[in-house]
């Protein structure tokens, strides 16, 4: 151990505050050595050691204070934007229960709109708790009186089974509803439905396919 220290250009323990002649700093304990300029840091944080250029030696006392302090205010601006998010979450819920009020009020004006805005309230869950069947029912009103926006997502609660028993016949008849009306979406859904063969004991037809998959081209946005 002697021979090991003394071959060491600086005592065991110390990091050179110059390279030594071949150019090099080497750190205690017998460590290769490493090039100028390269950071090195120790695993313990309290005492890390940095090896920035040829002058820089190790983190002082108030250098190591001023990590502390950085990691300190790095923590408090961490729960202020946790905060701030949770506020802003909290008003965002505030908002839409406020909305599903409203919407509940003009649906009651028999307003079809709001009432399709109810019925999807009640199907994501946004500003009352998620309520398959009421979305369902809402929605299937909604297309009843013609508003066909509707339509689509009848069909659709209708192929997930979704507030209703599943059904891929009824989900078909009311997607072909929403396609005549104009709704892209649910021509592009029949699309899917023929080409991979959804409807129990029948096999694709690439035929429907084709013809609901250029329906949806020719048409680029819903005209409902």
């Amino acid at each position: 151990s002697s021979s090991s220290s003394s071959s060491l250009p600086f005592p065991p323990g110390k990091i050179p505050r110059k390279p030594t002649e071949d150019g090099t700093c080497r750190l205690s304990g017998g460590a290769p050595p490493m090039p100028p300029g390269i950071l090195r840091q120790r695993e313990d944080k309290e005492t890390t050691l940095a090896v920035l250029h040829p002058e820089a030696g190790p983190l002082g006392t108030e250098q190591r204070k001023t990590e502390r302090e950085r990691e300190r205010d790095d923590d408090r601006k961490g729960n202020k934007a946790m905060w701030a998010l949770l506020q802003q979450q909290q008003d965002v819920e505030a908002k839409w229960k406020q909305a599903f009020f409203w919407w509940n009020e003009a649906a009651s004006f028999r307003d079809v709109s709001a009432k399709f805005c109810v019925a999807q309230c009640h199907e994501k869950g946004e500003g009352t708790p998620p309520h398959p069947s009421r979305a369902f029912q809402g929605y299937l009103e909604c297309a009843q009186e013609g508003y066909c926006r509707a339509y689509s997502c009848v069909a659709w609660c209708f192929k997930e089974g979704f507030g209703t028993p599943s059904s891929i016949w009824e989900a078909i008849r009311w997607h072909e509803k929403a396609a005549k009306a104009g709704v892209r979406r649910s021509m592009l859904s029949l699309g899917r439905i023929f080409q991979e063969g959804q409807m129990p004991d029948l096999a694709p037809d690439r035929k429907k396919a084709d013809h609901w998959f250029q329906k949806a081209m020719n048409c680029p946005k819903d005209n409902c």
